[in-house]
């Protein structure tokens, strides 16, 4: 399943999810991953069930499945045009 375009998609994924709340570069990578990944799961194991398919791609990238949830969240937030706005950090 991995070809030597997808690699990178777990280190990302390591790398700026912590950020998302903060840094809205973060949070739209992070959501274009989280749809690259989507896909890559329709299309993996043709004979498994969805669950099963996206449960294998997110371990074959690393990723958590807490986090691709919390993310899921997100994404669809933005589809639906109710944006979050970025988590204010303590300042004082």
């Amino acid at each position: 399943m991995k070809s030597s375009q997808d690699r990178y998609i777990g280190t990302l994924w390591a790398e700026h999810f912590p950020k998302h709340h903060t840094d809205p570069a973060s949070r739209s990578l992070c959501v274009t991953l989280l749809h690259i990944i989507q896909n890559k799961a329709q299309l993996s194991l043709p004979l498994a069930g969805s669950v099963h398919k996206l449960n294998y791609v997110l371990a074959t990238f690393g990723i958590p499945k807490n986090e691709f949830q919390e993310m899921n969240g997100i994404g669809k937030e933005r589809r639906d045009g109710r944006a979050t706005a970025p988590k204010a950090g303590n300042d004082g």
